[in-house]
């Protein structure tokens, strides 16, 4: 999935949902292993009607990894 953007679950496999979480699960695990594997890239959250509980859901997570 290297390259890929995940826009919803739908087009993709359950091996690769699979993937993902035991990805996260391992990023649980390692935090300070991890914390800075995102330096010099850009994130994005892209909203496409106006929503401030999903935006504020999102946005706060990504600004307590990386302040």
């Amino acid at each position: 999935m290297v390259g890929q953007s995940v826009i919803t679950l739908d087009t993709l496999s359950i091996s690769q949902i699979r993937d993902l979480l035991h990805k996260a699960a391992y990023i649980d695990a390692n935090r300070k292993r991890v914390a800075h594997t995102c330096d010099g890239r850009v994130l994005a959250t892209l909203f496409y009607e106006p929503s401030t509980r999903t935006r504020l859901s999102i946005q706060t997570p990504l600004q307590r990894m990386f302040p």
